[in-house]
């Protein structure tokens, strides 16, 4: 997987998931959820958010939305519940181990809140924290220019709302709806 491709220039993963395993507990009968968890782990491990984030490279998630294979809530007269879509755990745990000072406890609700969303009220969150792209990236750009590019990144911020805004502008850099 990734870890072995670091020759690689972009990852771009469509429609994929954090873990194998709540995806096959979610989708068999739960008496079954013990059996069905020691047989994924022990048969067909796929940890893919454990061997992405050794990739140094840049990466793309494209979400599936309404892709109710990678979704563990599927209500059954309605489309998937986006807070159980499992690139969302993909994304945040990419995120947190590549910029572990950005996103931490203090802005994990604010990007699970916002990962939950559909697109538009996406958009509106980005316009309530005042998120500006050219700030984010300035922030970013000036710790890669100091520090270079290997992960994980420390990027020491000491506002909380620019910590929320780094966090929302390096979600959406990462994901594509």
């Amino acid at each position: 997987m990734s870890h072995k491709c670091n020759s690689v220039p972009l990852q771009v993963l469509d429609a994929t998931f954090d873990d194998l395993v709540p995806l096959a507990v979610s989708k068999m009968p739960s008496s079954w959820g013990g059996l069905v968890a020691q047989s994924v782990r022990s048969y067909l491990d796929l940890n893919i958010a454990e061997k992405l984030i050794e990739y140094q490279g840049p990466i793309l998630l494209i979400r599936r939305t309404r892709d109710e294979m990678i979704s563990t809530d599927m209500p059954a007269d309605s489309h998937p519940n986006l807070a159980s879509n499992r690139g969302n755990n993909l994304l945040l745990k990419v995120l947190q181990f590549r910029y572990p000072t950005i996103v931490d406890n203090t802005t994990l609700p604010v990007m699970k809140e916002f990962l939950s969303g559909e697109t538009f009220r996406q958009v509106q969150m980005l316009q309530e924290k005042q998120v500006e792209y050219e700030v984010c990236n300035d922030v970013i750009s000036q710790h890669v220019a100091q520090n270079g590019t290997h992960y994980p990144m420390a990027i020491e911020v000491d506002q909380a709302d620019l910590k929320v805004k780094l966090s929302l502008f390096l979600s959406r850099q990462y994901k594509n709806v």
